[in-house]
């Protein structure tokens, strides 16, 4: 995924980019970002001309992708990698205060802790 493209997200701009390597996953076409068509630049002219005259469409996109990036936050990103390396590790991972919690060993909670399985 460019980081380019997570930055303008993030910054609240509307985006264009391409139907590969992932960008589907992220933007949804005329949702919150404008997808082309690989290798074709006609696609790619009328999504950048469609941004350039719609004032409107922009803001609404560019709402869109700020709106859908909250969740991608440095904290969320860290817990979830945290939790993918514990797991491999065979530790289970202990939800966060905002997540249900389960006990450890001794029966306690332990927010951002990590116990043996």
């Amino acid at each position: 995924m460019p980081l380019v493209l997570l930055e303008a997200m993030v910054s609240g701009l509307a985006v264009v980019t391409t139907e590969s390597s992932g960008m589907t996953d992220l933007v949804e076409d005329g949702h919150d970002g404008l997808l082309t068509i690989p290798g074709d630049a006609d696609s790619l002219t009328i999504a950048i001309s469609t941004l350039c005259g719609n004032s409107q469409l922009r803001h609404k996109l560019g709402c869109a992708t700020q709106e859908k990036m909250k969740r991608f936050t440095w904290k969320l990103s860290a817990a979830r990698y945290e939790a993918v390396f514990l797991r491999a590790m065979g530790v289970k991972p202990i939800p966060t205060v905002s997540e249900p919690q389960e006990p450890n060993i001794d029966g306690a909670p332990y927010p951002g802790k990590a116990v043996l399985n």
